[in-house]
């Protein structure tokens, strides 16, 4: 399955996250995206449908070489308040009612451990590991 990089973010159809270009003005994605977490009335509390977005965001902008850093934060008061309880998580019908990833000590949840001379060598910062700016993530406090 191919991603398709979107010709606006901003114009992505999103319950629960928000992406603006930066500067906000441009009509075509920049090298700097800032990506809110939008449910300010609930502190911006984690729900199913925002990790699903969050997850799909985050795929095509893997794949998006236009785009090199994004900026998170959360809109209102808060960053986030953590799993929306009021709501909570339902379990998979897949896997025996198993919630996904429920027990999994497959890979990492950022992707393969590292050496912390990969992370930490200035010779290294363009290595296959560690590729520059590329994708890189940024949290802000709200109102920053």
């Amino acid at each position: 399955m191919s991603i398709q990089v979107p010709s606006s973010y901003s114009a992505l159809p999103t319950q629960h996250i928000k992406v603006d270009h930066v500067p906000a003005d441009s009509a075509k994605p920049t090298p700097i995206l800032l990506l809110t977490l939008n449910r300010p009335n609930k502190l911006n509390a984690f729900t199913g449908t925002m990790a699903e977005e969050l997850v799909s965001f985050f795929n095509t902008v893997d794949v998006d070489d236009r785009v090199k850093v994004i900026v998170v934060t959360g809109a209102g008061r808060a960053f986030c308040a953590g799993a929306d309880l009021e709501i909570g998580f339902p379990k998979s019908t897949a896997g025996g009612g198993q919630r996904r990833n429920e027990g999994d000590d497959g890979e990492h949840r950022d992707g393969p451990r590292r050496r912390d001379r990969d992370n930490h060598d200035p010779a290294r910062k363009h290595s296959p590991r560690n590729p520059g700016l590329k994708n890189r993530v940024f949290f802000s406090p709200p109102g920053a």
